[in-house]
Protein backbone atom coordinates (compact mmCIF):
# COMPACT_ATOMS: atom_id res chain seq x y z
CA UNK A 1 0.00 0.00 0.00
CA UNK A 2 2.70 2.32 0.72
CA UNK A 3 4.22 2.10 -3.01
CA UNK A 4 1.28 2.14 -4.65
CA UNK A 5 0.77 6.09 -2.68
CA UNK A 6 4.44 6.83 -3.30
CA UNK A 7 3.86 5.94 -6.82
CA UNK A 8 0.81 8.36 -6.93
CA UNK A 9 2.83 10.90 -5.08
CA UNK A 10 5.30 10.90 -7.85
CA UNK A 11 3.26 11.12 -10.57
CA UNK A 12 1.63 14.37 -9.31
CA UNK A 13 5.23 15.71 -8.37
CA UNK A 14 5.59 14.55 -12.42
CA UNK A 15 2.89 16.47 -13.40
CA UNK A 16 2.55 19.62 -11.53
CA UNK A 17 6.20 20.21 -13.07
CA UNK A 18 5.83 19.06 -16.66
CA UNK A 19 4.64 21.58 -19.56
CA UNK A 20 2.76 21.26 -22.46
CA UNK A 21 2.87 22.95 -26.11
CA UNK A 22 0.85 22.32 -29.19
CA UNK A 23 2.07 23.44 -32.71
CA UNK A 24 1.06 23.73 -36.03
CA UNK A 25 2.81 23.99 -38.87
CA UNK A 26 4.38 23.67 -42.67
CA UNK A 27 7.39 23.21 -44.77
CA UNK A 28 9.14 21.86 -47.27
CA UNK A 29 9.18 18.54 -47.85
CA UNK A 30 12.14 16.35 -50.18
CA UNK A 31 11.46 12.75 -50.64
CA UNK A 32 13.67 9.78 -52.00
CA UNK A 33 12.87 7.12 -53.07
CA UNK A 34 15.99 4.79 -53.69
CA UNK A 35 14.93 0.95 -55.76
CA UNK A 36 18.43 -1.27 -56.82
CA UNK A 37 20.72 1.53 -58.02
CA UNK A 38 17.95 4.13 -58.98
CA UNK A 39 16.86 7.32 -57.36
CA UNK A 40 13.90 9.05 -57.74
CA UNK A 41 13.17 12.46 -55.34
CA UNK A 42 9.52 13.95 -55.13
CA UNK A 43 9.62 17.39 -54.11
CA UNK A 44 6.00 18.31 -51.98
CA UNK A 45 5.07 19.67 -48.17
CA UNK A 46 3.93 18.48 -45.14
CA UNK A 47 1.53 20.04 -42.49
CA UNK A 48 0.66 18.88 -39.39
CA UNK A 49 1.19 19.18 -35.80
CA UNK A 50 2.89 18.39 -32.52
CA UNK A 51 2.15 18.19 -28.86
CA UNK A 52 5.27 18.50 -26.84
CA UNK A 53 5.58 17.25 -23.05
CA UNK A 54 8.74 18.88 -21.41
CA UNK A 55 9.40 19.38 -17.98
CA UNK A 56 11.51 22.21 -15.91
CA UNK A 57 15.20 20.76 -17.40
CA UNK A 58 13.76 21.03 -21.03
CA UNK A 59 13.60 17.32 -21.43
CA UNK A 60 10.81 16.23 -23.59
CA UNK A 61 8.78 13.97 -25.92
CA UNK A 62 6.92 14.86 -28.39
CA UNK A 63 4.13 13.13 -30.70
CA UNK A 64 2.79 14.38 -33.78
CA UNK A 65 0.73 13.87 -36.61
CA UNK A 66 1.73 15.07 -40.29
CA UNK A 67 -0.01 14.65 -43.62
CA UNK A 68 2.70 15.28 -46.51
CA UNK A 69 2.39 15.28 -50.53
CA UNK A 70 5.16 14.92 -52.89
CA UNK A 71 5.70 15.05 -56.94
CA UNK A 72 7.63 14.75 -59.67
CA UNK A 73 7.60 15.33 -63.48
CA UNK A 74 9.82 14.20 -66.09
CA UNK A 75 9.18 15.13 -69.98
CA UNK A 76 10.57 13.51 -73.68
CA UNK A 77 9.61 13.13 -76.79
CA UNK A 78 10.90 14.24 -80.24
CA UNK A 79 9.94 17.85 -81.25
CA UNK A 80 7.59 18.25 -83.48
CA UNK A 81 6.58 14.73 -83.44
CA UNK A 82 5.95 12.92 -79.84
CA UNK A 83 6.47 14.25 -76.29
CA UNK A 84 5.48 12.40 -73.14
CA UNK A 85 5.43 13.82 -69.45
CA UNK A 86 5.60 11.51 -66.09
CA UNK A 87 4.43 12.22 -63.13
CA UNK A 88 4.78 10.66 -59.73
CA UNK A 89 2.69 11.75 -56.86
CA UNK A 90 2.42 10.29 -53.76
CA UNK A 91 0.44 11.45 -50.19
CA UNK A 92 1.35 9.33 -46.98
CA UNK A 93 0.56 10.12 -42.83
CA UNK A 94 3.61 10.74 -40.39
CA UNK A 95 3.33 10.24 -36.86
CA UNK A 96 6.68 11.09 -35.62
CA UNK A 97 7.16 10.72 -31.88
CA UNK A 98 10.46 12.61 -30.74
CA UNK A 99 12.77 13.33 -27.81
CA UNK A 100 13.87 16.98 -27.35
CA UNK A 101 16.12 18.89 -25.62
CA UNK A 102 15.51 22.51 -24.99
CA UNK A 103 18.31 24.39 -24.71
CA UNK A 104 17.82 28.00 -23.71
CA UNK A 105 20.52 30.66 -25.45
CA UNK A 106 18.77 34.01 -24.55
CA UNK A 107 15.88 35.27 -23.51
CA UNK A 108 13.52 34.68 -26.25
CA UNK A 109 15.70 32.11 -28.04
CA UNK A 110 16.08 28.01 -27.66
CA UNK A 111 17.95 25.70 -29.64
CA UNK A 112 15.85 22.32 -29.43
CA UNK A 113 17.54 19.08 -30.81
CA UNK A 114 15.43 16.56 -31.29
CA UNK A 115 16.00 12.73 -32.39
CA UNK A 116 13.09 9.56 -32.84
CA UNK A 117 11.11 7.35 -34.95
CA UNK A 118 8.52 8.19 -37.48
CA UNK A 119 5.71 6.15 -38.65
CA UNK A 120 4.60 6.27 -42.14
CA UNK A 121 1.75 5.01 -43.45
CA UNK A 122 1.23 5.32 -47.35
CA UNK A 123 -2.25 7.02 -49.08
CA UNK A 124 -1.29 6.84 -52.60
CA UNK A 125 1.14 6.47 -55.22
CA UNK A 126 0.70 6.90 -58.60
CA UNK A 127 2.50 7.00 -62.21
CA UNK A 128 0.56 9.15 -64.82
CA UNK A 129 1.32 9.24 -68.42
CA UNK A 130 0.34 12.33 -70.33
CA UNK A 131 1.61 11.41 -74.09
CA UNK A 132 1.14 13.98 -77.11
CA UNK A 133 1.40 13.08 -81.37
CA UNK A 134 0.71 14.32 -84.34
CA UNK A 135 -2.53 12.51 -84.37
CA UNK A 136 -3.87 12.94 -81.00
CA UNK A 137 -3.17 12.62 -77.14
CA UNK A 138 -3.71 10.44 -74.42
CA UNK A 139 -2.99 9.75 -70.75
CA UNK A 140 -3.16 6.38 -68.60
CA UNK A 141 -2.81 6.81 -64.48
CA UNK A 142 -0.78 3.38 -62.32
CA UNK A 143 -2.00 2.76 -58.96
CA UNK A 144 1.33 1.99 -57.13
CA UNK A 145 -0.22 0.31 -54.32
CA UNK A 146 -2.72 -1.64 -56.79
CA UNK A 147 -3.35 -5.55 -55.25
CA UNK A 148 -0.57 -6.44 -58.31
CA UNK A 149 2.17 -3.88 -56.96
CA UNK A 150 4.57 -5.38 -53.82
CA UNK A 151 4.76 -1.47 -52.54
CA UNK A 152 4.62 -1.77 -48.96
CA UNK A 153 2.37 0.97 -47.62
CA UNK A 154 4.11 1.37 -44.10
CA UNK A 155 7.46 2.48 -43.64
CA UNK A 156 9.38 3.03 -39.97
CA UNK A 157 12.38 5.90 -40.20
CA UNK A 158 14.44 7.00 -38.16
CA UNK A 159 15.61 10.65 -37.56
CA UNK A 160 16.45 13.90 -35.89
CA UNK A 161 16.86 17.48 -36.22
CA UNK A 162 17.44 20.99 -34.67
CA UNK A 163 14.91 23.45 -34.19
CA UNK A 164 15.32 27.36 -33.22
CA UNK A 165 12.44 28.55 -30.77
CA UNK A 166 11.64 32.12 -30.72
CA UNK A 167 10.23 33.96 -28.43
CA UNK A 168 8.41 30.94 -27.63
CA UNK A 169 5.79 31.58 -30.07
CA UNK A 170 7.69 30.52 -33.54
CA UNK A 171 9.47 27.39 -34.13
CA UNK A 172 11.44 27.28 -37.37
CA UNK A 173 12.79 23.39 -37.47
CA UNK A 174 15.30 21.05 -40.34
CA UNK A 175 15.43 17.80 -39.89
CA UNK A 176 16.06 14.19 -41.80
CA UNK A 177 14.85 10.67 -41.86
CA UNK A 178 15.41 7.63 -42.96
CA UNK A 179 13.71 4.43 -43.91
CA UNK A 180 14.52 0.97 -41.68
CA UNK A 181 12.45 -0.88 -43.80
CA UNK A 182 12.70 -2.66 -47.42
CA UNK A 183 9.00 -1.26 -49.19
CA UNK A 184 9.75 -4.10 -51.76
CA UNK A 185 7.24 -6.60 -51.24
CA UNK A 186 9.02 -8.58 -53.60
CA UNK A 187 11.65 -11.29 -51.50
CA UNK A 188 13.49 -11.33 -55.54
CA UNK A 189 13.13 -7.61 -56.46
CA UNK A 190 15.30 -5.33 -55.72
CA UNK A 191 15.39 -3.36 -51.99
CA UNK A 192 12.68 -0.08 -52.04
CA UNK A 193 13.83 2.61 -49.00
CA UNK A 194 12.59 6.16 -48.78
CA UNK A 195 14.39 8.90 -47.52
CA UNK A 196 13.60 12.80 -46.51
CA UNK A 197 14.62 16.17 -45.84
CA UNK A 198 12.66 18.56 -44.25
CA UNK A 199 11.99 21.99 -43.37
CA UNK A 200 9.48 24.65 -42.50
CA UNK A 201 8.02 27.29 -39.57
CA UNK A 202 5.30 25.92 -36.88
CA UNK A 203 3.38 28.54 -34.76
CA UNK A 204 3.82 27.08 -30.67
CA UNK A 205 0.61 27.65 -29.14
Amino acid sequence: MKKFFLTIALVAVAATTAMAQISVGAGYLSNTIKYGDNKTTLGGFYVGGDYEVYNVSGIGITPGLYFAYGSKSNTSGISGVATGTGTTTQMYLGVPINFTYKIPVTNGLAIVPYLGPTFAFGLSNKYKVDASTIVGSGSNTTDIYSEDSNYKRFDLLIGGGVALDIVDMIRVSFGYNYGLINRNGNSSGSKRTTSDIHFGVAYLF
